[in-house]
């Protein structure tokens, strides 16, 4: 009897071995983002242990992040239907709200903070799932108190600041009055919990002018300002202003605008104004980002200008599209953009380009690499077609490359 106890004794042993570095495996699976791996695993100790809320939990988290929400909600269902518990509730709150189905959502975000009153997700996924029932007020009821408990930060998953040096080295071929140069600067923001941000930048352009011993110098200053509204539509502007030996750029001022109905919107509008010695104009850019899978968005653009140059105003647009595949620490963009645009071009209220051409075909690739939360670098090459003012049609390469610093 006493070799039997001890065998049976050193299997329950070993089974519990393999089940601790099976749940192990699984756990580093999910950390690496290799969900449909970890899902495998949970299933096979769910085999074995039909009641191990753990991997219920587990599984039913997996299930959200490939989009199985049906899945994912049933997991959560029976974890709790064993052991309640804030994370099968929680869980089914947020699998009933990815399934559209508020109601639901809604009622197990109750039964979460029943257990949790404080609880920052439970909260946010209940404001989401009133506002898409249609009860604008109460989602901003709960926004207005998530934003006081825990700032505007909490909402927009923004840091607190950001430093951004950078450096573009650009080529021109086909030009009789550019040939090459540079573009460098640096920008800060800072982000407020009240919901304010305040940002500001400097950066001096140079191309050579091969028409001229003295190449094209500009000189930029730009002020940046934002804010996020209860209802968590967001509205930022900024503005600049150019000094240049250059007569058509120099005391030249741009304003720009952007307003995003809501900061999870895949929707936003952008507005620009140009003011410059020899031509004025204002510009429309209307933006959608679609998410097409976890690792893969689209981005769709299109811009419309009015711009009077010589007492005569034209129309010129543009449309652009890009897609972003973003996967670990790796963010691959490329795309481009087909029309007819008068520079200076912007991107995100930042001046792309100060040479006053009208841009034709513009095609890009950036390669973004963030090994911390903290920290990222990118490049980039930008290939352009434009029509000058003096009747050339030059094309220019951009080599970008930039840093970016943040503070949480």
């Amino acid at each position: 009897m006493g070799l039997i106890f001890r065998c049976l004794i050193l299997c329950c042993a070993l089974s519990g071995s393999l089940f601790a570095a099976s749940t192990s495996e699984a756990f580093a699976e999910m950390q690496a983002g290799n969900y449909d791996s970890a899902l495998k695993i949970w299933d096979k100790l769910i085999q074995s242990e039909s009641e191990y809320v753990v991997a219920l939990n587990n599984r039913g988290y997996c299930n959200l992040m490939l989009g199985n929400f049906a899945a994912a909600a049933e997991d959560y269902l029976k974890a709790d239907a064993i052991s309640q518990n804030l994370d099968a509730k929680a869980g089914a709150q947020w699998a009933y709200l990815g399934a559209e189905k508020y109601g639901e959502s809604l009622q197990w975000g109750r039964a979460a903070l029943a257990i949790d009153p404080g609880n920052y997700w439970v909260k946010l996924r209940m404001a989401a799932a009133y506002k898409e029932n249609g009860d604008s007020s109460a989602a901003e009821n709960l926004y207005e108190d998530i934003k006081e408990r825990h700032g505007a930060r909490s909402l927009s998953y923004a840091p607190a600041g950001q430093l951004i040096p950078y450096y573009q080295g650009v080529t021109y071929s086909g030009s009789r009055q550019k040939t090459s140069g540079y573009d460098a600067g640096m920008f800060g923001l800072w982000n407020f919990n009240s919901g304010h941000s305040i940002g500001a930048g400097y950066a001096q352009s140079n191309i050579g002018n091969p028409a001229s011993t003295t190449a094209y110098e500009t000189r930029q200053v730009k002020l940046q300002g934002g804010y996020l509204f209860s209802d968590l539509s967001l509205l930022s502007f900024n503005g600049h202003y150019l000094s240049s030996n250059y007569a058509l750029l120099d005391k030249a001022v741009t304003l720009s605008g952007v307003y995003k109905t809501n900061i999870s919107s895949g929707f936003a509008i952008g507005f620009d104004a140009l003011i410059f010695p020899q031509h004025k104009g204002a510009a429309l850019n209307p933006q959608y980002t679609l998410p097409l899978t976890n690792s893969l968005t689209l981005n769709l653009s299109g811009t419309v200008q009015a711009i009077r140059f010589s007492q005569v105003t034209n129309i010129y647009g543009a449309a652009g599209a890009s897609l972003a595949y973003c996967r670990w620490a790796f963010c691959l963009t490329a795309g481009g953009l087909y029309g007819s645009l008068y520079t200076p071009l912007f991107e995100g209220g930042g001046i792309l380009t100060y040479t006053l051409d009208e841009l034709n075909l513009m095609g890009f690739a950036r390669l973004a690499y963030r090994p911390a939360s903290w920290f990222e670098v990118s490049a980039a090459y930008t290939y352009g077609r434009w029509s000058a003012l003096n009747g050339d049609t030059p094309v220019s390469g951009t080599f970008s490359f930039a840093a970016t610093g943040s503070l949480f």
